[in-house]
């Protein structure tokens, strides 16, 4: 959280948020071509994290799950949702990648010793 704790300034997110609007709109979709093409083989990863309540039809939610749809040439994704105390994580992946199948026993592991560490 210390190292991204400076891209979350509200000066930070301000330059971001003009450099994104005055770009033109060719140069971002060429931007998104290079960035997905297959010799960058580029990674996504987000994490979204909801603060207050939400509801749907006068119900409250009481959990969220994560989606995501990804590029054809991006090897890896992975998207967490934290929500209420909760964090849910999706992982998609190549099949033609090795061993990406057990990415999410990776990051399970990792979590619990995370966890195991802190207590």
């Amino acid at each position: 959280m210390r190292a991204t704790a400076p891209l979350k300034s509200p000066r930070h997110r301000e330059a971001l948020r003009r450099l994104t609007q005055g770009a033109p709109r060719g140069m971002a979709l060429r931007s998104m071509r290079t960035l997905v093409s297959p010799d960058r083989g580029a990674l996504f990863c987000t994490h979204v994290v909801l603060r207050h309540p939400l509801h749907w039809r006068g119900d409250p939610v009481e959990a969220i799950d994560p989606l995501a749809l990804v590029a054809g040439a991006t090897p890896a994704a992975a998207v967490i949702i934290t929500y209420q105390e909760r964090s849910s994580a999706l992982f998609v992946t190549d099949p033609a990648l090795p061993e990406m199948d057990d990415l999410h026993h990776t990051w399970q592991k990792e979590v619990r010793r995370l966890a195991d560490a802190s207590h």
